[in-house]
């Protein structure tokens, strides 16, 4: 009974209207990651997934998103492959083939962002683009509200 619940959950509601609070009921009941097989995975669940490795081994993967190797034209004209020039060679990494999977958003951008800590240049966590422009909105609000108490 409860998985026949959970399935018309899912489909009536997660199916039909996307958002925060709607992927957070969804996370609560669900793993987040099913190791078992998939028909699909969204940029999301990858983050998820991406996140929870970064903490068993950060390491290990700031080493393979950080490394970049030559690539030809086909893939550097991808058209939705992220490649950069570095030292008169095009080359590509693991970030930009998954964005390259996940196609651009409508304005273009990627859908999946890594941030690195601006002291020591280490990957701290992955984020969608959708999630980084909110963290990134409530930067600005923070910062507003604090140039507002400093000023008083």
């Amino acid at each position: 009974m409860l998985t026949v619940a959970r399935g018309l959950f899912n489909i009536l509601l997660l199916k039909t209207m996307r958002s925060r609070t709607f992927d957070w009921i969804y996370r609560q009941f669900h793993k987040p990651w099913d190791y078992g097989p998939r028909a699909k995975v969204s940029p999301s669940q990858t983050v998820i997934f991406l996140n929870e490795l970064l903490k068993i081994d950060p390491e290990a993967i700031q080493g393979v998103f950080d490394s970049r190797v030559p690539c030809n034209d086909k893939i550097a004209h991808h058209p939705s492959v992220q490649v950069m020039t570095k030292n008169g060679r095009t080359v590509v990494g693991m970030l930009g083939i998954l964005n390259g999977l996940f196609g651009k958003d409508k304005d273009g951008g990627a859908q999946i962002i890594a941030e690195y800590g601006s002291a020591d240049g280490k990957l701290k966590a992955f984020w969608t683009q959708k999630d980084w422009q909110y963290q990134m909105e409530l930067v600005e609000i923070i910062k507003s509200c604090q140039e507002q108490v400093d000023g008083k």
